[in-house]
């Protein structure tokens, strides 16, 4: 049997539960023991069928038993598990995946149990804190070796609870006792949540997210935000059953009391929200931003003659005139934009580290989740100038720990002399928003490690050598505010307009609609609401439905402008130009003299063909702003229409002088011209048409034929109309 009948056999035996189609859940599951030939499980399922059928015979027989509802949940958490330790077993022989690789190659039963690493790990934390005392007292005492001990301990306790099976209760003992020892150095507890946040992803166990949750009851904010993580992501997993487990729910519900729940749940969705700008951000670096730089200094090297400075003959005022130029390129409004991200929150950084993910360090799975810290044997076995590059890693919050070790062991490679340049610039000055005494407000702190910890997961699931055995959590959706278990803690007004104006300030509108569609049933006489439906709507070219939604908006306020202009573009979309022209004399009734808006009364009538009243309108322009073109062309073409060819011409002239005249402004002052049957004139003319904007012949046949109807209405033989496309076609040959 091959590993893709196993996990489809097993994928439908989980859909038919989540489905509540149990009889279906049990034909796969029992054709999945009889494709992987494990019959010890046979017996279960046997039991498990057994009972589910006295049950149906039961309530056929309209028998009402008081119990019948925790039987059901008991048979269906049963079932679940039963599925998946046969599928967990089978797939742990022949997947190919990198976790099932590792089951099989690390042996777990040489992993000293729990209550030994725990012991292992206490001493370790005691030793750690005796280094600290002797250190205050001027003494210095050498931990090298425990250090490097301790990470190779801490590395056990990770990969045994991430690759072993479900823990027993006298394990679930002892790691309630580890993750409430207030002596465990916290590094220890950042790699547990970790581990049992995988494993979790890989099949659900209750026990594992009931130690999440007295992680996440931690004094320490590191420790506490990656175990919320690790149950958000639990959670939305297995959202279809996790109600069947009332230990879940009732933890859920007493954690959801704590003052933090609600900050950390908002700055957690909100981080997710900002990590689907990652690859897009990255993509601008590479391909925008850095080579519009390169060319940048190149331009400015060359006019300022910069490599022949002198920076110890500078003085502290830069010339004036890099800056404008800097100012003037493109990349500096691009780099700005960045800049904003990154106060946000948002992982702007990701391009320059992805190379340096190969280093020894990576080759330890673990070391993928490690928080940066000065007591890594590495890092504490540094030189001197290291160590002061070592204290400005722990302090900064720019980077995920992730990328603090790339940079890190970066530095060290360096010569001696780079090493000093690097220490004298302080990384500590990058950490943004700080208050005037230099410390980061302890929410803003929590926020910032919340995104840095996003960041390392996105790492690992992005650029780990074997990340595409792991299903990555950043490929889906995350609404956490949709899944039945979790929306009650965040449907409030506050929270829902923090997710929707996240969602719509990133232009995720499908998201950022359905946010407000929740909000507008709170609260009906919201105008705004129902402004951004709208939008949401017509950015998704739902135009019906965005014009529903402004005309809500409409009744709650009538005078909006912004309301008004969009209501009259929908029907504009929708081709109905008498309707957009009521919404556009309203708005004139409100600023009679907006330019904007009498082009667009023009542009109605123009389809309406009342080409007298366009040219009204587009006069109007033109005389409230003589300076303007941009009604040139609306005159020209309107007068073409109404066979005034000569002001056609005159305006035409006027279009191809005076501004950056287009194929399409060449080929309508062809038509005025064979109008006026100046035919060496039109010809001139359709050939600088097909000539400009990188046009073609078939793109100009194309336009030209669109014209016909108008050019028979001025006059025009349409016997010669042929004859003239070839003579076009002769003249693009010589």
């Amino acid at each position: 049997m091959t590993n893709q009948e196993i996990s489809k056999l097993r994928n439908n035996a989980i859909q038919a539960l989540n489905n509540k189609e149990i009889k279906e859940a049990f034909d796969s599951i029992h054709a999945l023991i009889t494709q992987s030939e494990e019959w010890y499980y046979q017996d279960k399922l046997t039991e498990l069928e057994e009972t589910y059928k006295h049950m149906l015979s039961y309530l056929s027989q309209g028998v009402t038993d008081p119990m019948q509802k925790k039987i059901y949940n008991d048979l269906c958490t049963s079932t679940y598990e039963l599925c998946e330790n046969i599928w967990l077993k089978t797939a742990t022989k022949t997947y190919t995946r990198y976790y099932f690789e590792r089951r099989r190659n690390i042996h777990l039963a040489n992993i000293p149990d729990y209550h030994i690493i725990y012991q292992r790990l206490r001493w370790f934390a005691t030793q750690l804190e005796l280094k600290k005392e002797s250190e205050a007292q001027g003494q210095a005492m050498d931990l090298l070796p425990e250090m490097r001990t301790h990470e190779r301990v801490a590395d056990e306790l990770f990969n045994k609870l991430w690759l072993s099976d479900r823990i027993t209760s006298d394990e679930l003992e002892v790691l309630k006792s580890f993750a409430n020892d207030t002596s465990i150095y916290y590094t220890d507890k950042c790699l547990a949540t970790s581990a049992l946040t995988l494993s979790l992803l890989t099949y659900f166990d209750e026990d594992k997210i009931d130690l999440l949750f007295d992680f996440a009851e931690n004094a320490n904010p590191m420790i506490r935000i990656r175990a919320f993580v690790g149950i958000l992501l639990t959670i939305y997993t297995y959202q279809h059953r996790i109600e069947l487990y009332p230990s879940v729910m009732n933890r859920l519900a007493s954690y959801a009391e704590s003052p933090t729940f609600i900050k950390d749940f908002r700055s957690i969705m909100l981080k997710f929200i900002l990590s689907r700008d990652t690859e897009k951000i990255s993509k601008q670096l590479q391909e925008e931003i850095i080579p519009e730089m390169m060319k940048t200094s190149a331009d400015l090297k060359k006019k300022f003659n910069i490599q022949d400075l002198n920076p110890e003959t500078l003085s502290e005022e830069m010339n004036p005139e890099w800056e404008e130029e800097l100012a003037k390129s493109k990349w500096a409004e691009k780099f700005q934009e960045l800049n904003d991200l990154q106060s946000e929150g948002a992982d702007v950084l990701l391009s320059s580290f992805s190379s340096l993910k190969n280093m020894p360090f990576f080759s330890t799975f673990s070391n993928w989740f490690l928080p940066f810290t000065e007591e890594f044997s590495e890092v504490a076995n540094a030189d001197s100038n290291m160590k002061g590059i070592s204290k400005l890693m722990v302090i900064n919050f720019m980077l995920c720990d992730s990328d603090r070790y790339s940079f890190w062991f970066t530095i060290k490679s360096m010569s001696q002399s780079n090493k000093e340049v690097v220490e004298k610039f302080s990384l500590g000055d990058l950490n943004p928003e700080q208050d005037n005494e230099g410390v980061l407000p302890e929410q803003k702190k929590v926020d910032f490690m919340i995104a840095r910890y996003l960041q390392n997961l996105y790492r690992f699931y992005k650029l780990h050598p074997r990340h595409l055995d792991f299903k990555d959590i950043f490929n889906q959706s995350l609404d956490f505010y949709n899944q039945p278990v979790l929306a009650p803690y965040i449907s409030d007004v506050e929270s829902l307009t923090l997710f929707a104006e996240s969602f719509f300030k990133k232009k995720y509108y499908e998201d950022a609609l359905h946010l407000f569609q929740k909000l507008v049933q709170l609260d009906a006489t919201n105008e705004t609401i129902y402004q951004k439906i709208g939008y949401c709507y017509q950015m998704l070219g739902k135009i019906d439905e965005a014009l529903k939604a402004y005309q809500h908006a409409e009744l709650l306020n009538p005078d909006s402008k912004w309301t008004l202009r969009k209501l009259a573009g929908c029907y504009k979309q929708l081709k109905q130009p008498e309707n957009a022209l009521q919404y556009y004399r309203k708005l004139e009734s409100i600023s009679p003299n907006n330019l904007n808006n009498q082009i667009n009364i023009g542009h109605c009538y123009l389809e309406l063909k009342n080409y007298q009243e366009a040219l009204t309108c587009y006069f109007k322009v033109e005389f409230l702003d003589q300076k303007s073109t941009k009604s040139w062309r609306a005159i020209a073409w309107c007068s073409f229409l109404t066979k005034k060819y000569e002001q056609a011409q005159r305006y035409y002239t006027k279009i191809i002088q005076e501004t950056n005249a287009t194929s399409q402004d060449f080929l309508n002052a062809g038509h005025t011209e064979w109008a006026l049957h100046d035919m060496k004139k039109a010809i001139e003319l359709y050939l600088k048409s097909v000539r400009a904007d990188n046009s073609s012949i078939d793109k100009f046949i194309d336009a030209f034929r669109k014209d016909i109807p108008e050019l028979i209405s001025a006059g025009v033989n349409a016997d010669e109309i042929p004859i003239i496309l070839d003579q076009i076609r002769y003249k693009l040959e010589e």
